[in-house]
């Protein structure tokens, strides 16, 4: 009975090895989405998956997708993905300007929540290979020199602010060089969701016809699963009594500014909408303290077009408490057009 126990595991073990080389190799054939989506960004950046030329190029987070339709911007190519951060989207572009022609313009938005907090950096830029390895041991080196715990926490959920789960001691500290290895190792953790999802063998061809979506979108991600209209209060006006960008965040937001401005492209940092649900619950600390850091980031990079104000929308245009559902899509691209790429907004978006 021990021998043939030891015998189960070790064909369970072989197993798991056999697995964990397929999803490796191929990984096309599980992921969801949202990994998915990540690895096709990865491509773009490195010049792996070919695009036409960007003459302007939008970064942005997963409130971009849903409320700027890229693909009626004229030379417009999107990398802007859920979660993301000036870390992804700082990085992303380096390697962009390493395989691609400068494009003459940067969009990019990111909300006060991404201004503050990380969400995609491990589970999915980091898993995805959406950095380089180089990219991802200069992170881990420059929060240990800011003294920046951001990459070895996770961060609170919003079940645990609800509970009033979100003091210090709640934090759970784990070293961020022990989480990439553990990311790389405890793979049954992390691809066990998409294995099932994706039944292992089956998603190959749906993720190719996600790509080719993507393409048709330049590079745009349509946001999934919203309503036809959204009361609820968003993050920020939840659970962002005030707005503190940490120390490593700040540093890529300004390395991105910087290198727009050394390479002589005209960045413009605009901001998505909320909804008018949030307007009242916005505290004034948090409006103050969002205005007085995106005036000095004005101050610093005088050669960016940085806007340091909120834009409100109605409810009836959000799908969700952060994202724009189809028709508040059609009226912000609209605006945008006008106001940086249309006619009347040529020389605003040149100069």
């Amino acid at each position: 009975m021990k021998h043939l126990l030891l015998k189960l595991l070790a064909l369970g073990l072989v197993a798991q090895a056999l697995v964990f080389a397929f999803v490796e190799a191929f990984p096309d054939h599980y992921n969801s989405p949202n990994n998915a989506r990540w690895r096709y960004l990865g491509q773009v950046v490195r010049g792996q998956r070919p695009i036409g030329p960007a003459r302007l190029l939008v970064l942005g987070e997963s409130r971009v997708n849903a409320g700027l339709r890229v693909e009626h911007l004229p030379g417009a190519w999107s990398l802007a993905a859920g979660g993301s951060t000036a870390i992804e989207m700082c990085l992303g572009f380096e390697q962009f300007l390493a395989s691609h022609p400068r494009p003459d313009t940067v969009y990019l938005s990111l909300s006060p929540r991404s201004l503050c907090t990380i969400y995609a950096y491990w589970d999915l830029a980091v898993r995805n290979g959406f950095f380089t390895p180089g990219q991802v041991r200069e992170t881990l080196r420059l929060a240990d020199s800011l003294d920046d715990p951001l990459l070895s926490f996770d961060v609170f959920t919003e079940q645990d602010i609800e509970a009033g789960r979100f003091g210090p001691e709640h934090l759970r500290y784990v070293p961020p060089r022990l989480r990439w290895l553990g990311f790389r190792l405890n793979y049954l953790a992390h691809y066990q969701l998409d294995i099932r999802d994706n039944h292992l063998f089956g998603a190959a061809e749906r993720n190719r016809a996600f790509a080719r979506e993507m393409d048709s979108l330049h590079g745009r991600r349509p946001h999934p699963g919203l309503l036809e209209s959204c009361a609820l209060p968003n993050y920020e006006a939840r659970f962002m009594p005030r707005f503190e960008p940490p120390p490593l965040l700040d540093h890529y937001l300004r390395r991105l500014l910087g290198r727009c401005q050394a390479e002589g492209i005209h960045l413009i940092f605009w901001p998505s909408p909320m909804n008018e649900s949030s307007r009242p619950l916005l505290s004034p600390d948090f409006r103050s303290q969002y205005a007085t850091y995106l005036r000095q980031l004005a101050a610093d990079f005088p050669g960016c077009d940085i806007s340091d104000s909120l834009i409100f929308y109605p409810d009836s245009l959000f799908g969700d408490p952060s994202h724009l559902n189809a028709r508040g899509a059609d009226r912000f691209t609209r605006e945008v057009q006008e106001r940086f790429f249309g006619p009347a907004g040529q020389d605003e978006a040149k100069r």
